[in-house]
């Protein structure tokens, strides 16, 4: 019998353990990176240098107006331009969105030629110089000029006296057609300063967030930007329809707290109903919440091993720690109904209690040898968190298992008996045929997309997005990286020329309107060759074909001037910060360099290529020229590289799984009969989930099989129990603190299989199909096993 200053003692010690953790956990900061998600080696520096770009942080608003006729109206194009006016500039006043681009700068329609026209000699190329030796005919001039007089003369020729006489001929033209390989894949035209659709019915908005929208606090943030901007920035008839990484943020964050919100008072209520009813008094409920309390020291020490906490790994990790309630319930259980003192009993559980903290705490040691940073903080948190409840349980639990007075005696027996072996066993055999002949029928899918809570709506806006702006869903980001403007300038003229010849279509680069300096070199010298020949013919068409339509001799000497000019006035910096920035914004970036000197910024030129069955192949050769300094990023193929390491990890992890719990518990009992026995809910488990994956039609994703590693940890403790109760004569003990475990488990992990986020659902089927094969299988067929084993001759 435990003394009170023994039990005292032991609360004391476990209480000062978890207030000093607490004082030490509170300065913790949890940090939420989606790299650690991705395994070791998937381009992580890439993905890194995506974020910084804030690729991942951007969001499209799509604005659209109903008309009542298939063309839009003049009164409906009004409304819907002045919605995406007054929602831009909203937006734009919000520190949480410090790029919104919306419209191009007020009165583009006429410093639009004074930036590009002066560009001309650097930026024509040999399709435009074939436009030119057209122009400069005899016949082309006095087309042109004639052109120039009609258009002068018209009301649309007001403010066009200076663009005409520094451009009679009209080749800046070629300029304008450049931009057009600004908008990329997305048909966006300019129509009154604002962007819009092909149809007219539609506008795009997109701005860029501060912070990353897949944090769920900041995506909330951004959303009530959007939405007070919309209400009140839209006209009627209009609506807005939001694209990129937030929906999706919100719809999983969304979908998670309604699940739970429905789930978890149901599951805790019927959890406790459930232990009230097992164990008939309070004592039973705080016997669960024990192990928790080495939650806090576990988080102490994961964060020491680790450096830092994630929050996935926190919300994992706890939850694994949970797995020593069982421990705990088996203590409780034995002690209050078991015969015999408590030092032998407590003696005889020492051996069941450690093997199982041993299989256990190894299946989680396995998941260290993962790639993915994530599986590794988790792995690390379990152990510790269940190394730590075991201990507390086993100093606390006995302080509160009193007996009651109607306990057996020691020379009760408490071992089953049963005449009805065979059956247990023939259906077991079964399951474990049938769940074998469908494993090789299971495919893994290793895209994490299947674990994104997109629903039917979601879907329907990014499809409509997709067909209104004819984007790619995938997109391959080419990354012309230098120290400075002009060196990430040529590499990219690279990527342009590759990219040129092989016929790509519909791909966003800046190259035509920023060359790097070899391109502008060359082109230059082309323009000053050009001239050379044509020039004095040139002014001579002009003052004939001038004269006669009237215009005065020396009007066009700006462009005679012009054209003879040794020097190039072309300034990248320039053009950047005039009037099409807008449309390079996202293009070209300046991001500072810690490893250069004093800071120094480094820059990255961006091209986007669709990714589609054409591309890719052209993608693929383009990598193995190995360009210095240029960096592509196809996530089509990226998502075969995660799927295809996640898949030989799993695979691995598994199988090793498998055998350090089947070599421990052969060392362990030194017996095949006793090591099938206590393997046998494992198989049960593995048999189970594999036949339910196969009749729902369901591939195995990366939820499955971390659950399904638990899954393991949980049952082959069923199965040790059992066999070492079956060896102490205390089976009928065992077999209600296996079951109580069991259905426990099932209630608080299988009430997620009615979720309807993918990744809870995916864990809680897991859970409640393993366990619940499992469960039946120690409490039934294992005894079987070993009753059949000892009537063997």
């Amino acid at each position: 019998m435990m003394t009170r200053s023994s039990i005292l003692l032991r609360w004391t010690l476990v209480l000062l353990v978890v207030l000093g953790s607490s004082y030490f956990a509170a300065n913790i900061e949890v940090k939420e990176d989606a790299l650690d998600l991705l395994p070791d080696g998937v381009a992580t520096s890439d993905l890194e240098l995506i974020r910084q770009l804030g690729m991942i942080n951007r969001v499209y608003i799509s604005l659209t107006i109903e008309t009542a006729t298939p063309e839009i109206t003049d009164a409906e194009w009004q409304r819907l331009r002045q919605s995406v006016l007054a929602t831009g500039s909203l937006l734009q006043e919000s520190p949480l969105l410090p790029t919104v681009v919306y419209r191009l700068p007020a009165g583009i329609e006429h410093s639009l030629f004074q930036e590009l026209w002066p560009l001309l000699p650097v930026i024509a190329d040999e399709e435009d110089y074939r436009i030119f030796n057209e122009a400069v005919t005899e016949e082309g001039v006095r087309l042109r000029l004639k052109r120039a007089f009609q258009l002068l003369n018209s009301p649309a020729g007001i403010g066009l006296k200076d663009r005409i006489v520094n451009d009679p001929l009209g080749l800046s033209l070629v300029t304008f057609d450049k931009l057009k390989q600004l908008r990329g894949e997305f048909a966006v035209t300019a129509k009154d300063g604002v962007f819009t659709s092909d149809n007219g019915k539609s506008c795009l908005i997109w701005a860029d967030s501060s912070q990353p929208l897949t944090d769920s606090q900041h995506a909330f943030l951004v959303q009530e930007v959007l939405d007070q901007a919309l209400e009140q920035g839209l006209h009627q008839g209009v609506t807005a329809e939001v694209i990129g990484t937030l929906p999706h943020t919100l719809a999983n964050i969304t979908t998670v707290k309604k699940d739970l919100r429905l789930l978890l008072p149901l599951a805790t209520l019927s959890l406790i109903s459930f232990l009230v009813y097992s164990f008939r008094n309070a004592r039973g409920i705080l016997v669960v919440g024990i192990p928790f309390l080495a939650a806090l020291p576990a988080i102490v020490l994961q964060n020491l091993i680790c450096g830092k906490v994630s929050g996935l790994a926190l919300g994992f990790g706890i939850v694994l720690t949970g797995l020593a309630v069982d421990f705990a319930v088996h203590l409780y259980m034995a002690l209050s109904r078991e015969p015999g003192d408590r030092e032998t009993i407590l003696h005889n559980l020492k051996r069941p209690i450690l093997l199982a903290w041993c299989t256990t705490t190894s299946v989680f040691a396995i998941l260290l040898l993962s790639s993915v940073p994530s599986h590794r903080q988790m792995a690390v948190l379990a152990i510790a968190g269940i190394s730590l409840a075991v201990a507390v349980s086993w100093l606390l639990v006995p302080t509160i298992s009193g007996r009651p007075p109607n306990s057996r005696t020691a020379g009760e027996t408490t071992t089953l008996t049963s005449s009805s072996g065979r059956l247990p066993i023939m259906l077991w055999i079964f399951l474990i045929a049938a769940g074998a002949a469908c494993w090789p029928w299971l495919e893994f899918n290793g895209d994490m997309r299947v674990l994104d809570a997109t629903n039917e709506q979601l879907k329907s806006v990014d499809n409509r997005f997709h067909r209104t702006w004819r984007g790619s869903v995938d997109q391959a980001l080419l990354l012309s990286r230098g120290t400075s403007l002009d060196e990430a300038l040529d590499v990219n003229d690279q990527v342009f020329a590759y990219l040129s010849r092989q016929d790509i279509e519909h791909f966003q680069s800046v190259a035509p309107i920023l060359p790097g300096p070899a391109i502008r070199e060359q082109r230059f010298s082309d323009w000053q060759t050009f001239w050379s020949r044509n020039r004095d013919n040139v002014a001579a068409s002009l003052n004939h074909h001038g004269r006669d339509l009237g215009f005065r001799a020396g009007s066009f000497d700006p462009f005679l001037d012009f054209i003879s000019t040794d020097t190039s006035s072309f300034n990248a910096g320039a053009v950047l910060r005039g009037s099409i920035y807008p449309l390079l914004a996202s293009m070209v970036r300046f991001l500072p360099d810690p490893a250069g000197p004093n800071n120094s910024d480094r820059v990255i030129v961006m091209t986007v290529v669709p990714e589609n069955d054409t591309t890719w192949p052209v993608l693929q050769k383009l990598q193995e020229k190995q360009i210095d300094d240029l960096s592509i990023i196809s996530f089509r193929t990226w998502r075969q590289q995660v799927e295809h390491l996640l898949r030989h990890d799993i695979m691995l992890l598994s199988l090793l799984a498998g055998l350090t719990v089947a070599t421990l518990v052969g060392l362990f009992f030194r017996n095949v009969r006793a090591v099938g026995a206590a393997l046998a809910p494992v198989g049960s488990a593995l048999a189970g989930m594999s036949l339910f994956s196969f009749v729902t039609g369901q591939d195995i994703n990366i939820m499955h099989i971390l659950m399904g590693i638990m899954v393991i940890g949980l049952c082959v403790d069923y199965g040790i129990f059992s066999v070492c109760a079956h060896e102490k004569g205390t089976s009928r003990t065992t077999r209600k603190a296996v079951s109580i475990c069991a259905v426990s488990s099932c209630i608080g992990f299988g009430v997620l299989a009615f979720a309807d986020h993918p990744a809870l659902y995916s864990l809680g089927t897991t859970v409640l199909v393993g366990i619940g094969v499992a469960w039946p299988t120690a409490v039934w067929v294992t005894p079987a096993l070993l009753k059949t084993g000892e009537t063997l001759p």
